[in-house]
């Protein structure tokens, strides 16, 4: 799996992050010839930046449902600890992106439908401790890269939505 950065600055305060995933796979070998055939995966966007108030969470929800409405399948996380991209729609649901964490569930068993084509990772107001747990554990930067692997497949885009601070979870996002 390659992984390919590209980062975009907007406003002069928002970073946004691009990720593209893809999948190599060799089809064919003919007479010394190869053929690869690259597969496209999964966007991944993250909404990042240290202060509050910069328009993350408003620029994720837009961006997420300009996407859904032109017939790609998005997948939203909500990684701040503020809720406020869960609390953007009406559907609950109890499992949160705090159980897939600290390994209870997989991201696709807290995946949820809220609208055509978008689907959600709830936030819950536990993340803040969660974030200084999994700071404290060897390799925590991987874990959301290593969550949505086998999601990838499955969407399109995958937006992140991430907390007002450089804190474990944001890094992690951003990875």
């Amino acid at each position: 799996m390659r992984c390919y950065n590209m980062f975009i600055i907007v406003n002069n305060t928002t970073m946004v992050i691009i990720m593209k995933v893809t999948s190599i796979v060799v089809v064919s070998v003919m007479c010394n010839v190869v053929f690869i055939i690259i597969m496209m995966t999964m966007h991944i966007i993250t909404f990042a930046n240290h202060k509050g108030g910069v328009g993350k969470t408003t620029s994720t929800l837009n961006v997420a449902q300009t996407l859904a409405r032109g017939g790609k399948r998005v997948l939203l996380l909500d990684c701040d600890a503020q809720c406020n991209l869960t609390m953007s729609f009406p559907q609950k649901t109890t499992a949160n992106l705090g159980e897939v964490l600290q390994n209870e569930k997989t991201l696709a068993e807290v995946v949820h439908l809220v609208a055509p084509n978008l689907w959600l990772v709830n936030s819950t107001p536990h993340l803040h401790y969660l974030e200084k747990v999994i700071a404290a554990q060897f390799g925590y930067e991987l874990l959301l890269k290593e969550a949505l692997g086998p999601m990838a497949d499955r969407f399109d885009f995958c937006l992140l939505d991430t907390p007002p601070s450089l804190s474990a979870l944001t890094y992690a996002a951003l990875v």
